[in-house]
């Protein structure tokens, strides 16, 4: 059976517009980052780990911008993060200097400064956030799967799926990356058809009341297939950032 806070989390976001699966992990990215604000700003070991990353990636460290702004109204604890990330960063230069400065007879030969820099330079970790996403993503997908494989399509969980919006394009090969099911992969290729069509439609529709003839035609729900298309096929904004950096998991990584 699916964890119990995750089936509550999970049918609360189908009930949201778009993707549940970026809804979700959305929510839990920015859950973990106010954690990071309010808890752990003096953690040693997150300090280590900020530094071996070079701080975050971009999205999330924007996003970590945004949530100090809005939670805490300043930036103290981001200052606090990055002054690490830059001390590490000017000792890191400082010993690229050290060990590729050769020279002879007191003048500079050779080109292997840049080299030695950028190799200092490099971080040795990913992002502290795009690893706690995707392995939240993962959790996330396993326990859909494993929910329907179990209790079947006709399941609380399912149905909240059925009514959602259902998944972008990047979770979709996910779930089927997983390789569930020949019944389960068909309900999950059908639910996905049926709001591909339903897109497709809605598109069409915006498309033709931009027409000069229909113009005055109100707009209805295709009003921002727009920009659920874009949703759909990349998933929500800085979403999926952790699970899809590389390639989509293979089958090990999600079950």
């Amino acid at each position: 059976m699916a964890d119990a806070l995750f089936s509550s989390e999970f049918r609360q976001v189908c009930s949201q517009r778009g993707c549940p699966f970026c809804s979700l992990a959305r929510a839990r990215t920015r859950r973990y980052l106010s954690n990071l604000l309010y808890e752990f700003t003096l953690a040693g070991d997150i300090h280590r780990r900020l530094a071996e990353s070079r701080g975050f990636c971009n999205g999330h460290a924007w996003l970590l911008q945004h949530v100090a702004h809005l939670e805490q109204k300043d930036g103290t604890s981001v200052a606090i993060f990055y002054a690490t990330v830059v001390q590490h960063v000017v000792a890191r230069l400082g010993d690229a200097l050290d060990r590729g400065w050769p020279r002879r007879e007191g003048r500079l030969h050779g080109k292997r400064l840049a080299g030695t820099v950028l190799s200092r330079l490099r971080p040795t970790r990913p992002c502290l956030v795009c690893e706690r996403q995707r392995e939240s993503e993962c959790f996330t997908l396993t326990q859909f799967l494993d929910e329907i494989e179990m209790s079947g399509v006709e399941c609380p969980l399912a149905q909240a799926y059925a009514r959602s919006a259902g998944a972008c394009l990047p979770h979709l090969d996910a779930l089927l990356a997983a390789e569930p099911g020949d019944g389960v992969a068909r309900w999950l290729v059908d639910q996905q058809r049926a709001h591909l069509m339903e897109l497709a439609s809605h598109l069409e529709t915006y498309v033709r009341k931009h027409d000069a003839q229909c113009r005055r035609e109100p707009m209805g729900p295709e009003r921002d297939s727009w920009v659920r298309v874009i949703e759909q096929c990349v998933g929500k904004p800085g979403v999926p950032m952790g699970l899809f950096a590389d390639a989509a998991p293979a089958k090990g990584d999600l079950r």
